[in-house]
């Protein structure tokens, strides 16, 4: 599976101040069917950018790990656990 991030949508937020809202879609066009995830997060006044899309990259690895734990499950289906 190999999962990748999209900004979809920004906007700003609904009072000054509240930042900026982002959305982001998460999707693995590898799979069939194709899967796509969306997920919103705020930007907020000051925050680096690197510590921004680390946020993002931090869930899409979240995404991988959990697909490469699926298999992994997946191919223990019927066997003893000791």
């Amino acid at each position: 599976m190999a999962w990748r991030a999209f900004i979809r949508r920004v906007r700003p937020g609904t009072k000054p101040g509240d930042g900026i809202q982002v959305e982001v879609a998460f999707r693995d066009v590898i799979s069939t069917p194709k899967r796509e995830y969306s997920r919103g997060y705020i930007y907020s006044a000051g925050t680096p950018e690197a510590d921004f899309r680390a946020l993002i990259l931090a869930d899409r690895q979240k995404l991988r790990s959990l697909d490469a734990a699926l298999e992994t499950l997946q191919s223990s289906v019927d066997t003893e656990v000791t």
